[in-house]
C-alpha cells in the first residue's frame, strides 16, 4: 500500500519519503530486522485517553502494524510493524491521516535519548495557544461597546464587527486546527473521540456568528468562540503539565531484580547489575536468560526466542559472529557475547510490558473501553434532544445549551481514573518489590482463588543452599561438572557450580584448567544437563536422566527421581550424587498462613520427590495440596485442571522449568534473584527476598481497585451533574471549557490520593 499527500480537513498529509533514505533517522528505531521493526515516535497531538484508544486500536484496521503502545503522559508511542509490508514513511503518513503527525525534531538522536527525556517542547502548541490568547483579548476589546450597550449601527461599529469576524479565521484554521485534524482522523477510521463534540461546538458557534454578521442581525458570538478555543487549549496545556508530573513509568534503574554474568579481563565471572554493562564488555548468557543489550556472539551456539521483539513463536539460530538484539531469550544453549550498545532499560521494560497474554481483559477495563466508545454517541444524542427542546422553548438559548453540553460532557475524567489510579498502584507495588506487567495484571490479582507454588528456587534460597556428598568426583571431573552447571541459569545448577568450584579451591590437589569449550552442551527442563569433552559424555541431573547415559549406579545411588539429590555420571565410568540441604525463605510460613486465612487455596507442585514432605507440611497450612515428582508437563496439566473447575490460578515459579505453567496460569509470577530470566509468559516479577510480601501485594491490588472504582463513581456523578446543569441553560460555553480540564485534573488527584492511602494501609 502507498499513502501519499492528500487533503485532510484543514491541511495536507506531508510527504515522508525522506524517512526511507539514508541513516539519519535510524535513531527512531528501537529494533530493526527484515521481518519486524519497532520505532519510538513523539506524537504531540495526543491529548486524551480517546486518542490513546484510537492509536492502540489502529493495528486492527491497518495492515502491517502489529502493536501500538502509547505513553499518554509523555506523548510517545512505540509502534511495531512489518517493514516488508509498511515503510516508515507510510507509517508516518498514516499517523498524520489519523490526526497525529509525528514530531521528528529529535529523530536524528538515539532512541534512548528520547525514552529518557520528557516530551520535547512543542513550539506549534505554544503558537496555537498564543494566537488564541491574542484573538480572545482583542475580540473582547472590540466587543466592549456591545457589553456596555453603547453599540449603534455606524461605520466604526461595522468595522469592529468585520475585524472580529476576520480574527476568527486564524483562530479556527490555525489555533483550533488540531481539534479538527483529530476529529477528522477519527471519523475516517469510523471512530468517535472526544474531539468530535468539541468540533461540533466550535462549528455551531462559528456558523451562527458568521450568519449573524453577514445577515446584519447582530455581532455574533465571536467572543465566546475565542474564549472557548483559548480555554480549551489552555486546559490542554494544564492537563499535559499535570500528567507529566504524575508520570508512572517504572524506573528499572532504581529497582531491577536482575544481574548478568560479566566476564572480566582476568578470566573471572562476576554477577553485576545489568545497568553496569557497557559497550565492548563480554557476558555469558545462559539458557533461559534474556540478552539485555544488542550483542555479538563470540563463542557458542544457541536458539533464540524473539517473542519479546517480534511476537513470533519461531526460534532463530545464533552462532559465532551473529548479532543478537536486546530482548532475545535463549531457549537452547549458552553463549559468550560482546555488548554492542549500552543498556536501555526502558526498552526492556516496554518489551516485557508490551507482551500480553491472549486473555480476556478484566471486566472493569472492558466496561470502560465500551463506555469510552459510546460516550460520544451519548453526548451527541443528549445535545440533539436539548437543542430540539430549547428551540421550542427559547430559541435564543438553543445554541448556548448545545455548545455547553458538547464541551462539558468530557469523557476524560472518566477515562483517566483507571490508567492513573492503577498506574499509581503499579508504582506503589514496585517500591515494595513487585513489578507487574500492566494495569490489567492488578485487576487479575484481585480475582485469584488458588495459589500454586514451585519449590526449588521459589520457596528455597539458592544462595544459602548447602551440599553434601560421600564420594566427590576427581578434580578433573569436578572442573568439568562445575563448568557445565555454571552455564545453566537454574538455581540448583548455579548453587552446585559454586559448591564444586569452592571444593576444588579448598582441595590441595592440582586440577585441570577450566575448559574453554564444551561440545554438545544441552539442558533439558526438569531432567538435567549433558555435555561432551574429548568424546566423553558427562551428565548432571535426575537419576533417570543420568542412568540414560549408560552409567552404572553405585550402591547408594538408588531412589527414584531426585529424592536422593542430584546425580552425575561420566560415560561408561564413575557416577555419584550430591545432596542439597535448602533453607526456606524468611517470613514464608506467615505469608502462606495469611493467604490461607483469606479463603484462598494453596498448592505445591514440585519436581523434587517427597524427601522434604514433613518439613513442607509444617510450612504449608493444613488443607494445602502438595504434589511431588512433577514434570514441567505435569505442572501445566495440573493448572489446566484447576481452571476447568473454575479456579483463577496464580502460579509462582522461577521462570525456567515453570515457563509452561506460568503461561497457562491466569497470573504468572516469576521469583527472580540474580538471573535475567523474565519472559513473555510471566505477568509479575518478585525478588526472592520479597516473596513474603505476596499477601500485602494482594491487599494493595484489592484496595487500589476499590479506590479506582470510587473515583469512577465520582467522575460519573460529575458528568451527570455537569450535563444536567448545561441542559438547563445554566452554563456558558466558556465556563464549560474551564470546567473540562479542571474536572480531569481533580479526578486524577483524587484517585492518586486514594491509591496512595491504600498503599499506606497495605504495607504498614
Amino acid at each position: 500500500m502507498t499513502m501519499r499527500a492528500s487533503a485532510i480537513g484543514f491541511g495536507t498529509i506531508p510527504n515522508y519519503d525522506f524517512l526511507d533514505q539514508g541513516t539519519l533517522y535510524e535513531g527512531l528505531y528501537l529494533h530493526k530486522s527484515p521481518g519486524s521493526a519497532t520505532v519510538l515516535l513523539h506524537l504531540p497531538a495526543v491529548h486524551c485517553p480517546s486518542c490513546v484508544r484510537l492509536l492502540e486500536d489502529w493495528p486492527r484496521r491497518q495492515g502491517g502494524i502489529d502493536l501500538v503502545r502509547v505513553d499518554f503522559s509523555q506523548k510517545k508511542a512505540q509502534i511495531r510493524f512489518d517493514p516488508r509490508v509498511l515503510r516508515l514513511s507510510e507509517l508516518a503518513s498514516g499517523l498524520s491521516a489519523l490526526g497525529f503527525p509525528p514530531d521528528l525534531s529529535m529523530a536524528a538522536n538515539d532512541s534512548a535519548d528520547l525514552i529518557a527525556s520528557g516530551p520535547p517542547l512543542d513550539r506549534r502548541a505554544w503558537m496555537e495557544l498564543g494566537l488564541a490568547g491574542f484573538v480572545f483579548g482583542n475580540t473582547m476589546l472590540f466587543a466592549l461597546p456591545e457589553y456596555m450597550g453603547l453599540s449603534t449601527r455606524s461605520g466604526i461599529s461595522d468595522l469592529l464587527r468585520a475585524l472580529t469576524a476576520a480574527l476568527s479565521l486564524p483562530l479556527i484554521f490555525y489555533s483550533a486546527r488540531s481539534f479538527f485534524q483529530s476529529a477528522w482522523g477519527a471519523l475516517r477510521q469510523k471512530q468517535a473521540t472526544m474531539d468530535v463534540p468539541i468540533v461540533l461546538g466550535i462549528l455551531a458557534l462559528a456558523g451562527q456568528s458568521w450568519m449573524d454578521v453577514l445577515g446584519g442581525t447582530g455581532p455574533g458570538y465571536f467572543d465566546s468562540l475565542a474564549g472557548l478555543i483559548f480555554f480549551l487549549l489552555l486546559g490542554r496545556w494544564f492537563q499535559h503539565a499535570s500528567y507529566a508530573k504524575l508520570n508512572f513509568e517504572r524506573d528499572y534503574k532504581h529497582f531491577f531484580p536482575f544481574s548478568v554474568l560479566r566476564l572480566e579481563e582476568d578470566g573471572q565471572e562476576r554477577h553485576v547489575p545489568i545497568a553496569e554493562i557497557k559497550t565492548g564488555q563480554r557476558m555469558r548468557i545462559r539458557q533461559g536468560e534474556t540478552v539485555p543489550v544488542d550483542s555479538q556472539v563470540l563463542l557458542g551456539q544457541a536458539d533464540l526466542d524473539l517473542a519479546f521483539i517480534t511476537g513470533e513463536s519461531l526460534t532463530q539460530h545464533a552462532s559465532e559472529g551473529s548479532e543478537i538484539p536486546a530482548g532475545a531469550r535463549l531457549v537452547l544453549g549458552t553463549l559468550e557475547v560482546k555488548a554492542l550498545r549500552n543498556l536501555n532499560q526502558s526498552y526492556l521494560t516496554s518489551l516485557w510490558s508490551g507482551q500480553n497474554k491472549s486473555l480476556q481483559r478484566p471486566a472493569l477495563v472492558r466496561w470502560m473501553d465500551a463506555l469510552g466508545r459510546r460516550f460520544t454517541v451519548y453526548v451527541l444524542l443528549v445535545s440533539s434532544l436539548s437543542y430540539l427542546y430549547w428551540v421550542a422553548v427559547d430559541s435564543s438559548q438553543a445554541l448556548w445549551v448545545v455548545t455547553s453540553v458538547l464541551i462539558v460532557a468530557c469523557p476524560c475524567a472518566l477515562s483517566l481514573a483507571i490508567p492513573f489510579g492503577l498506574g499509581n498502584v503499579l508504582r506503589q507495588m514496585a517500591s515494595q518489590g513487585a513489578l507487574l506487567k500492566s494495569t490489567d495484571t492488578v485487576v487479575q490479582l484481585t480475582k485469584v482463588t488458588d495459589w500454586v507454588f514451585d519449590k526449588t528456587g521459589t520457596l528455597t534460597e539458592s544462595q544459602t543452599l548447602r551440599w553434601s556428598e560421600e564420594s566427590p568426583p576427581d578434580p578433573a571431573t569436578q572442573t568439568i561438572l562445575a563448568e557445565m552447571c555454571s552455564r545453566s541459569a537454574h538455581p540448583l545448577s548455579r548453587s552446585l557450580a559454586v559448591y564444586w568450584k569452592d571444593q576444588k579451591a579448598e582441595s590441595q590437589e592440582v586440577s585441570c584448567s577450566r575448559p574453554q569449550e564444551l561440545d554438545d552442551w544441552v539442558e533439558e527442563a526438569g531432567k538435567g544437563i549433558r555435555a561432551r569433552l574429548a568424546g566423553v559424555e558427562y551428565r548432571v541431573g535426575s537419576r533417570v536422566w543420568v542412568k540414560a547415559a549408560g552409567g552404572k549406579p553405585t550402591a547408594d545411588f538408588g531412589g527414584v527421581g531426585v529424592e536422593g539429590g542430584v546425580f552425575w555420571s561420566v560415560q561408561g565410568g564413575a557416577t555419584g550424587k550430591v545432596v542439597p540441604h535448602g533453607l526456606y525463605r524468611n517470613g514464608l510460613k506467615e505469608a502462606l498462613e495469611e493467604l490461607h486465612n483469606r479463603g484462598q487455596r494453596l498448592h505445591l507442585i514440585s519436581g523434587d520427590q517427597d524427601r522434604e514432605r514433613q518439613e513442607l507440611e509444617n510450612l504449608f497450612p493444613q488443607g494445602s495440596i502438595l504434589r511431588f515428582g512433577q514434570s514441567p508437563g505435569d505442572k501445566w496439566h495440573y493448572i489446566q485442571e484447576l481452571q476447568k473447575k473454575g479456579a483463577v490460578v496464580a502460579m509462582v515459579g522461577d521462570g525456567l522449568n515453570d515457563a509452561g505453567a506460568l503461561a497457562q496460569a491466569d497470573l504468572g509470577i516469576t521469583v527472580a534473584e540474580d538471573a535475567l530470566q523474565f519472559t513473555p509468559a510471566c505477568d509479575a516479577l518478585i525478588p526472592g527476598e520479597a516473596l513474603h510480601k505476596l499477601p500485602s501485594h494482594a491487599t494493595m491490588a484489592q484496595k487500589g481497585v476499590t479506590a479506582v472504582r470510587r473515583t469512577l463513581l465520582l467522575s460519573f456523578v460529575y458528568n451527570l451533574i455537569g450535563v444536567g446543569i448545561a441542559v438547563q441553560g445554566l452554563l456558558t460555553p466558556i465556563v464549560s471549557a474551564i470546567l473540562m480540564p479542571l474536572s480531569s485534573v481533580s479526578v486524577v488527584l483524587a484517585v492518586l490520593w486514594g491509591t496512595t492511602y491504600a498503599a499506606n494501609k497495605s504495607y504498614r
